[in-house]
């Protein structure tokens, strides 16, 4: 699916640059599903990505909003095609947080984006990715700083995977055909990040993909 990334951002000039900070998740799907028709889910209300806030006996706060997948009793929309969670989580400092893993979940790694934590003896900085081994059924986690982190976790596909530039698939002769699929249009025509939105929709509507949304 071709497309353009742009971000709503106040850039006033080159020495105020934006400090506007976003993470790109990038998820690969089952074989079965490689050749799904596109589809967009748009996400961040209450009922797309709920939050899970818990108050402990001190009144200090975590914040668990649920991405994709599950967390205590609540589910994020966003359609999956195997079990994974992604979660972003924020901790006041002096807090410790828990998240329950099903036993397909056997990969899992915390990105720390500020703050830091303390998983058993290990410290975990900002900046900092940490990759857990699976032994038990939770993760549990403190701050005595304050932390703000993504938790990634899902069940592997156990899949051959190909990768090259943007496509990933599981074979080489599957990567080959998609660039042919490419290059002969049938995922549209790139365009010019230049265009108007009406130059914009006018080149879409010339030279459209011939995989409908569903």
């Amino acid at each position: 699916m071709l497309h353009e990334e742009m971000f709503d951002i106040d850039f006033k000039n080159i020495f105020r640059p934006c400090d506007q900070e976003l993470y790109q998740l990038w998820l690969n799907v089952p074989s079965s599903n490689k050749m799904d028709s596109p589809s967009i889910k748009l996400l961040g209300g209450e009922s797309e990505t709920p939050c899970v806030i818990k108050i402990d006996e001190n009144g200090k706060k975590t914040e668990t909003t649920i991405i994709g997948g599950t967390h205590e009793d609540k589910s994020s929309s966003a359609p999956i095609e195997s079990d994974l969670a992604i979660l972003h989580v924020k901790m006041e400092p002096g807090t410790s947080w828990s998240h329950k893993l099903p036993l397909s979940q056997e990969t899992s790694l915390l990105y720390m984006r500020r703050g830091s934590i303390e998983v058993q003896d290990t410290r975990v900085p900002p900046h900092h990715t940490a990759y857990f081994e699976r032994e038990g059924s939770y993760i549990k986690v403190s701050t005595n700083d304050g932390a703000d982190f993504l938790l990634l976790a899902g069940e592997p596909l156990r899949e051959p995977v190909a990768a090259q530039g943007s496509m990933v698939m599981n074979t080489p002769d599957e990567i080959n055909a998609a660039y042919a699929d490419y290059q002969r249009g049938n995922m549209g025509l790139p365009w010019s990040e230049k265009l108007s939105d009406e130059g914009w929709l006018d080149h879409v509507e010339r030279h459209p993909s011939v995989y409908k949304f569903e």
